[in-house]
């Protein structure tokens, strides 16, 4: 598996044997597991929607060998959704984390066909953004 952080357009992958990073990966992907009932962003989501937000702000992208399935915290048993990566903005043009708690998540499952991204991303709880920022900068990345 791989992490990258974007910043404002700098890329740097996350080194997976850094202490911290196995906590890193749980925190995002409870962003994802734990977002409430229903709560789903109205926003179409194009390879320039990704772009702007890799460019223009502060994410983590989680990139799997190969397709997860995600238990959801809601919508009864066996309610999963399956992808193969995850992308948490923490930062830019569609984040409001810092004004009002709302950080989206995006996943989707990459074939050459399909692209990378699904619109539609989940909205998590308000807690996650700081929650990533503290991970990283105790793993020694700065972010803005």
């Amino acid at each position: 598996m791989k992490v990258l952080l974007h910043d404002h357009g700098t890329k740097t992958a996350v080194n997976g044997s850094s202490p911290g990073f196995q906590d890193l990966v749980r925190t995002c992907e409870e962003a994802l597991t734990t977002a409430p009932e229903g709560n789903m962003a109205e926003l179409a989501v194009f390879p320039s929607t990704i772009e702007d937000i890799e460019k223009n702000g502060v994410s983590v992208e989680l990139i799997y060998p190969k397709v997860q399935h995600f238990s959801l915290s809601y919508g009864g048993k066996g309610r999963s959704l399956p992808a193969n990566r995850l992308l948490i903005e923490l930062y830019g043009p569609h984040a409001e984390g810092r004004e009002n708690g709302r950080v989206l998540v995006f996943y989707g499952e990459f074939s050459w066909l399909r692209g990378a991204y699904s619109s539609g991303p989940y909205v998590s709880l308000p807690a996650y953004e700081q929650k990533i920022r503290a991970l990283l900068a105790k793993m020694g990345y700065k972010v803005n």
